[in-house]
């Protein structure tokens, strides 16, 4: 804890002079050291997010790093593979292999995560992401050192987001790429950052020794902070999305067509 409160103040000034828009790949390519590529990657995993993080308390700024840099690699399944089926394989393998030691000693070394083969990566921060997933098995190293309950903790909110990403592609790919009405739009805002708000409550907990368990209210109140965070992301990201053939209003169905006709072009 003394090392992480002597580093803190280093890892908020990268991250005030970062360039999330131009990320040096060649150097985070060259990161050996697990927990030092965690901080140098997340900048670009995270945005906004990751002074946040190196903000946080000591226990629990390292296992919070860890869980949204295995998120940033969900959304990169999610966002950079085409095919609905392949995506969908892949979100829940990744998943499920934080809790599939690979014949070792229990919570020692996990399984490969999958391989994105084919991507719809379009600029250098798709790239930083891809390099990530790459990169899977740095990240592991650092989750594999937590105690039980806090690898416990990560593992649910990895599974969870996952489930959440399979129903969204699913929706997407059998509604044409939209969402239909506001209750499939607040089920998808729920579902990305609902789990995430619920995590960030039990990691807490965790860190002044309670048991990470939540009650009804706080699940609630998890779920009303989530959506309206994302609701902002979708707002943000609209144009972007559309690109990838996405949107979450019906009234964009047509804007969705355009873009998707002048990629063909």
């Amino acid at each position: 804890m003394t090392a992480f409160a002597i580093r803190r103040p280093f890892l908020i000034l990268r991250d005030l002079v970062t360039s999330r828009e131009r990320p040096d790949l060649d150097r985070l390519a060259r990161v050996s050291d697990p927990e030092g590529f965690g901080w140098a990657i997340l900048p670009h995993a995270a945005r906004t997010f990751s002074a946040c993080i190196a903000m946080m308390p000591a226990r629990a700024a390292l296992p919070s790093a860890v869980a949204y840099l295995y998120c940033r690699m969900l959304d990169t399944y999610e966002d950079l593979q085409p095919a609905p089926a392949t995506r969908e394989a892949s979100l829940r393998a990744f998943a499920a292999r934080l809790t599939s030691p690979d014949g070792t000693p229990e919570g020692r070394r996990l399984q490969p995560a999958p391989a994105i083969h084919s991507a719809a990566d379009r600029d250098d921060r798709d790239r930083a992401h891809l390099l990530l997933v790459r990169r899977a098995e740095l990240v592991d190293a650092v989750f594999v050192t937590f105690d039980e309950r806090t690898r416990a903790v990560v593992r649910d909110l990895v599974r969870d987001m996952a489930e959440g990403m399979c129903w969204s592609s699913s929706t997407f790919a059998a509604q044409g790429g939209a969402l239909r009405d506001e209750p499939q739009l607040s089920t998808y805002c729920r579902h990305v950052l609902e789990n995430p708000a619920v995590f960030g409550i039990r990691l807490l907990k965790l860190e002044h020794g309670a048991a990470p368990e939540l009650s009804p209210a706080q699940c609630e109140d998890a779920m009303l902070v989530g959506e309206m965070v994302q609701i902002a992301n979708i707002t943000r990201d609209i144009e972007k999305d559309l690109k990838r053939g996405i949107a979450y209003d019906r009234a964009l169905a047509n804007d969705l067509s355009r873009d998707a006709a002048n990629e063909r072009d």
